[in-house]
């Protein structure tokens, strides 16, 4: 896999917004029943970022597999190896910038991506945290940075669960 760069949001947060704008002009009249979010690094002011761009498209179990049909027919699939009865993710390449869509259902297990970017909007130290690590695989592999970026938001989806278990 090639090296990665990050650049601040700023730097792609006027395209990152009329990209989101479109798609959800584009889906959202296909599925009125979707949540349709922008989520992702370049939805977090401050945050660093590869200049891609996340769109979550969160349904009810029974919408999920419209849903998904409907996006396959839009967009390319993408990581096939993590699609599961609750999760789906495509992609687009061809955008001003590179766009993914994970599609989740309501609720569960795989419905962290609002949640996750509501953590960093509103944490300042988490979103240090995640920067520091994004910069530490400034020219590294893509590989390297996604098993550490995994690991981080496991950790956060650990942390999260104690938190809400000791209240």
């Amino acid at each position: 896999m090639a090296n990665i760069t990050f650049q601040d949001q700023v730097v792609f947060h006027a395209r990152a917004e009329k990209i989101f704008a479109e798609e959800y002009a584009l889906l959202k009249p296909l599925m009125p029943w979707a949540d349709i979010q922008h989520i992702g690094s370049t939805s977090i002011p401050g945050a660093t970022t590869k200049g891609d761009i996340d769109i979550v498209v969160r349904v009810l179990k029974e919408d999920f597999l419209k849903t998904r049909d409907i996006l396959k027919g839009i967009y390319e699939t993408h990581q096939l190896d993590n699609w599961s009865e609750t999760f789906a993710s495509f992609k687009d390449d061809n955008r001003a910038l590179p766009l993914g869509i994970q599609l989740t259902i309501m609720d569960c297990e795989d419905d962290v991506f609002v949640t996750f970017r509501d953590i960093l909007r509103s944490s300042p130290e988490m979103l240090s945290e995640y920067n520091a690590l994004k910069i530490s695989c400034q020219n590294q592999d893509t590989e390297i940075y996604l098993a550490k970026k995994a690991e981080f938001f496991e950790q956060l989806i650990q942390s999260k669960k104690l938190t809400s278990s000791s209240s």
